[in-house]
């Protein structure tokens, strides 16, 4: 009774490995196997412009695209360089009509280049900077940056 029982599962054995050796290679043309990542949102955005964006479903979208100088990260909860090198260097500045205020001085990366290949510089984050404050269009960022001084 045994040796039937062995025999038996033997049987089983050889026709599963039968069957499964018998199958097609995976189709990794397939949309199961795309390596996209897909987010829904629960609308469609209302403008993909950095500087116009003030809606959810724009600033979740355009967050992906340009990326910040410093970003939380979602694990610690602390503020992480992206496209700096480390967290600004912050100087008080003690003379002159500013005096009390601070200063930011940051180190941009020279990874951080755009699609063209050319870098990132610190002429591109003022050109962004100046645009937020254009009286002729309206951006959600503005706000966040209202206590910046010109100089």
């Amino acid at each position: 009774m045994n040796m039937n029982l062995s025999n038996y599962l033997s049987s089983i054995l050889v026709v599963c490995l039968f069957f499964t050796a018998c199958r097609n290679a995976p189709d990794l043309t397939n949309k199961a196997w795309d390596k996209t990542v897909k987010i829904r949102l629960p609308s469609d955005p209302e403008i993909l412009h950095f500087l116009g964006a003030s809606d959810a479903g724009s600033v979740q979208i355009l967050h992906q695209i340009f990326l910040p100088l410093a970003d939380f990260d979602p694990v610690t909860y602390e503020l992480a360089p992206v496209l700096i090198k480390s967290l600004p260097k912050v100087t008080e500045i003690t003379e002159g009509e500013n005096a009390g205020l601070v200063t930011y001085e940051y180190e941009i990366r020279e990874e951080a280049t755009w699609a063209n290949g050319s870098p990132v510089t610190g002429e591109d984050y003022l050109f962004t900077v100046k645009a937020m404050f254009n009286p002729h269009k309206r951006s959600g960022y503005a706000s966040q940056f209202k206590d910046i001084k010109k100089n």
